[in-house]
Order: structure tokens, then sequence, then C-alpha cells
């Protein structure tokens, strides 16, 4: 039998506006699940809402507080989970697909595990990086999960929320003994091969007068920034926003348009997105701009 999949979307613009590369990102989702919540914390316009409910899409705005999980605690509310055998939480931190999504889906519909992500970060502990994560049956009917988010509460303050929130709700889950799967896997040699690359890029920028947490800051890395290349290298479909405009730290570039099977017209709209955003110019460390139609 096809699982039935719910997905709830968090969604930002500074200028108010349902950005195109947004509307291939949700266009690549809509054939992976059976309901699709946007839960926007923007002023948007009715064009855009218009376009989002041609596509079958719920949208839900709301003020800007708390962050993506108190929007996906708002689109959660709109669902009735004991409708649904999977649960993918998601936000427009990524430009996607650069690749196929649905064998992603495939591959991970065949694992073992009860919840898995795209990367897993090691910081403070293992946790499921929350800008992807798909949560199945198993944690679906968990009570210690959905007293997480009845329970979960605007937080201000971005690194309280990520240890209480983005952390927390992995390591409620893994306490209850239920499994979580990265679909980024990183072997312990490319971890070395990588480290000298890395350690050059974090000792510019990490700072600690404990002795134990800036070591710790130095040999732990943050997946979608420091392993970005072997992320592409596996087909990962997703790549973030902040790594192409240069936040927190300035990456070296590759040239994505040299990547066998990428998607070209997601391409396209990163150069297009970054031009609007005022990063033209970093982007274009990553795009040849001669050979992006805009």
């Amino acid at each position: 039998m096809a699982l039935k999949r719910c997905c709830v979307f968090a969604h930002f613009d500074k200028e108010n506006i349902v950005d195109p590369y947004v509307l291939e990102y949700l266009d690549a989702l809509i054939p992976l699940v059976d309901k699709l919540v946007f839960v926007s914390t923007s002023q948007l316009k009715q064009c855009d809402i218009d376009r989002l409910c041609q596509r079958g899409i719920d949208v839900k705005c709301r003020d800007n507080s708390g962050y993506d999980f108190y929007s996906w605690k708002v689109g959660l509310e709109a669902l009735n989970l004991d409708d649904y055998d999977e649960f993918l939480q998601v936000n427009d931190s990524c430009y996607a697909p650069l690749f196929d999504l649905d064998t992603i889906f495939r591959i991970m519909e065949g694992s073992e595990c009860d919840f898995w992500c795209m990367t897993q970060s090691y910081f403070y502990k293992r946790h499921a990086q929350s800008y992807f994560v798909c949560y199945k049956g198993a944690v679906l009917k968990c009570p210690a999960f959905r007293q997480f988010w009845k329970d979960l509460v605007p937080i201000k303050d971005k690194k309280q929320l990520i240890v209480a929130y983005e952390v927390g709700i992995s390591r409620i889950l893994i306490g209850e003994r239920l499994k979580m799967e990265s679909y980024f896997r990183l072997s312990p040699v490319a971890y070395l091969r990588a480290l000298p690359r890395n350690l050059k890029l974090k000792i510019s920028v990490t700072r600690n007068f404990n002795p134990y947490k800036y070591l710790r800051a130095l040999f732990l890395s943050n997946p979608p920034f420091h392993f970005y290349q072997e992320m592409l290298a596996q087909k990962v479909p997703l790549i973030k926003i902040s790594l192409i405009k240069g936040i927190p730290f300035s990456t070296p570039p590759t040239n994505l348009l040299s990547i066998d099977g990428i998607n070209l017209e997601t391409i396209r709209l990163i150069y297009n997105h970054q031009k609007r955003i005022g990063s033209s110019p970093r982007a274009e460390l990553w795009i040849a701009p001669d050979n992006v139609e805009e």
C-alpha cells in the first residue's frame, strides 16, 4: 500500500514574496506528499497565495515569531496526524531540487529507521538538522512526539531554540528508542580527508576561551557547509542558500554547472534569487553567469 505523507513547509521572505525558487521546491515536493501546508511569516500578496492554492497547497500566514519550529507547529495544527503514515518538515533555507527528490524517498522508505533527515549534526548532541526531516509512523504514534509539539512555544534566542527544539526533538525520540538515520553519510576516511580544508576554514571564525569547547568546535562540522562538496558528490538534492551567499563564512565555491546531472532550472533560479537579494557577485563564483538565462 502507498504511504500517505503530509508536509509542512516553513517560509519567510523579507520582501514578502514567494520566490520562484520556492515554487520550484514546492513543485518537486507535491508529487511526494498527499497534503502540503505552507506556513509563512511574511505578509504575502494575494497573487502569491493564489499561486500556492492553485497547486493544491493549504496556506497559513502568521506573525513572525518563533522561527520555523513555530511554523511547523501551526502547520501540524491544521493536520490530523492519524490520517498519515509520514510527516515531512521542510523550510525554504535550501535550493532544491538539484537532483531527483523521489530517489531519496525510495531509498529511505527501505530503511528500518523511524525518522530520517537529509543531514545530521553532532554539535551539542547527535541530532537531525531540522531543515529537512521525515518522521515515520512509529514517531507519529509516539505520545512524546505529540507532546513536544503541543508544549512548543516561541523562543526568541536562536541558539536556545536550536538546543531546545532542533536538538531536543531528536534526543526525545532517541530516548524513546526510536531510530534516526541521515541520508547523507560521511565515512571516517572522507571526514579525515576533508579535515585540513575545514580546519583552515573554521580556525578564523571559531572563538572560545574554553579549550575543550574551542577544540570541539574545530573538529565538529556542520555538514551542509563543511561537507557540501561531498553532499554534491552523493547527489544530495538540496544546497543551503547561506552557503552560496557566504554566511556565516565564505566557503570555497564549486562550479555547480560542472556537475553531471544537476538540474539546470534550479541553477537558473539560484542565480536569479541571489541577484535579487544582492549576492550575485558571490553567486557568480558558483555559477558561470554567461551560461545562465535570467
